[in-house]
């Protein structure tokens, strides 16, 4: 079963998340700020080399290793902020 929350609770287990993600972010916020930190700094590296795509439609999956109580994520590009209707 799914479950569509729009905070990120970094406490509970999770068999998986899903992250809607802009092109282009200046940096992290929120929860993808703290979710970041516990890969310390790694998803925003994998962002900036392009092996996590913001582009719209692109989907991009990430193992957690433990970083984090969700065992895998998945980064689906939403194309740019403005575009989006």
């Amino acid at each position: 079963m799914f479950h569509v929350k729009r905070e990120l609770d970094l406490t509970a287990e999770h068999e998986g998340l899903v992250i809607g993600l802009f092109d282009k972010p200046e940096k992290f916020s929120g929860s993808l700020a703290k979710l970041d930190e516990r890969f310390e700094g790694q998803l925003t590296e994998l962002v900036k080399s392009g092996d996590i795509s913001a582009k719209l439609k692109r989907i991009s999956k990430v193992h957690s290793l433990g970083k984090t109580t969700a065992k895998r994520i998945w980064f689906v590009g939403l194309g740019k902020e403005k575009e989006l209707s």
